[in-house]
C-alpha cells in the first residue's frame, strides 16, 4: 500500500486510510479497521553555510511569514 502525501503538508497532519488498519476481532463490520497516518516532518539540525543561504533566499523570494500561522493558532 502507498499513501501519497500532498506537497505542502504540514507537521502533525493526519490521514485516514480506510480498511488498511488492524484486523477486527469481531465479525461485525469490515474485516479491517482504519489506518491513521500522522506526518512527522524532520528538519536538519545543522545546515551547511550554502544550505542556509539557499533557505534564506527562498524565504525572501516567497515573502512568507511561516511563523504567522503558529501565532494565529495560539490566539484562537
Amino acid at each position: 500500500m502507498r499513501l501519497r502525501i500532498p506537497p505542502g503538508t504540514q507537521n502533525g497532519k493526519q490521514f485516514k486510510v480506510r480498511g488498511a488498519g488492524a484486523p477486527r476481532t469481531r465479525k461485525s463490520g469490515p474485516e479491517r479497521g482504519d489506518l491513521i497516518v500522522r506526518v512527522g516532518v524532520v528538519v536538519p539540525k545543522k545546515l551547511k553555510r550554502r544550505e542556509r543561504e539557499i533557505l534564506e533566499a527562498l524565504a525572501e523570494e516567497r515573502d512568507e511569514n511561516v511563523r504567522a500561522e503558529l501565532f494565529r493558532r495560539v490566539g484562537s
